[in-house]
């Protein structure tokens, strides 16, 4: 897939970074992953991706209505296209062995009758809630009102994974996969969440399990998550670290 895609341009690609004065990376795990990157290490300089943290677009009143129409569950929350590479259906796939959450998943795409249709085969309708598009207005809602965010992914063409910071915004551990990618320098395992192997679902269940059943672990990496993106993703500092690459 990914691999054999880069493979076909793989000269070109390092014909023009040979020729660079400068090299833009979202994070270190992209250049230790990449046999082309780390050709050019010297080069590369580390700026990753922000968010405004002056921009809450979160409903106390929505918030609350999802908070009360799962009351007694943890809420797990993931959002965005129903494609195989989103990885979607493992984190599905998980909530089998799942009994004290319920998931929401927001988005719609070709994968949509097939998570239909599991869900149905495996009595999963009380656990696996397909939300479908979420309105711009209501994402942050979920953001705030879920416990958990779940990022399953699993190829490596999922470079950064800018929905990890929108959920850590407010406070929330994620469970993400190990892609070697900038996926795992936004959530660090251990630190602001868990990081399982990309296409388990057992150990997806696992991780989902330990943060439910953890009320001061949860606490604990949701904080971390917090405080992360509050110093390393502030989109105000990172406009200068962006000034100052190009004036370089």
């Amino acid at each position: 897939g990914y691999d054999k895609y880069m493979g076909c341009f793989w000269g070109l690609y390092k014909y023009f970074l040979s020729k660079a004065d400068k090299i833009h990376v979202l994070s270190p795990d992209l250049i230790e992953s990449s046999d082309l990157l780390r050709e050019f290490k010297d080069k590369c300089t580390v700026i990753p991706y922000g968010i405004d943290l002056f921009k809450d677009n979160s409903d106390d009143d929505k918030v609350a209505e999802i908070r009360n129409k799962y009351a007694g569950k943890k809420i797990l929350f993931s959002c965005g296209r129903l494609v195989k590479y989103k990885g979607f259906k493992y984190a599905i796939e998980a909530m089998k062995n799942i009994d004290n959450a319920v998931y929401l998943l927001g988005g719609n795409g070709p994968l949509k009758e097939e998570f239909v249709n599991y869900i149905k085969e495996n009595n999963l309708s009380e656990k696996v809630i397909l939300l479908g598009r979420v309105a711009d207005e209501d994402l942050d809602s979920y953001y705030k009102a879920c416990d958990i965010y779940l990022f399953p992914s699993v190829m490596r063409s999922e470079a950064f994974g800018i929905v990890q910071l929108e959920a850590m915004r407010y406070g929330k551990p994620v469970i993400n996969t190990l892609l070697g990618t900038g996926v795992n320098f936004v959530s660090l395992n251990n630190e602001t969440g868990l990081t399982v192997e990309p296409c388990n679902s057992e150990q997806f269940s696992n991780a989902v399990k330990t943060l439910c059943d953890n009320d001061d672990l949860r606490n604990e990496y949701g904080n971390n998550a917090k405080n992360r993106v509050e110093t390393v993703f502030n989109l105000e500092n990172l406009k200068k670290c962006y000034s100052n690459f190009f004036k370089d």
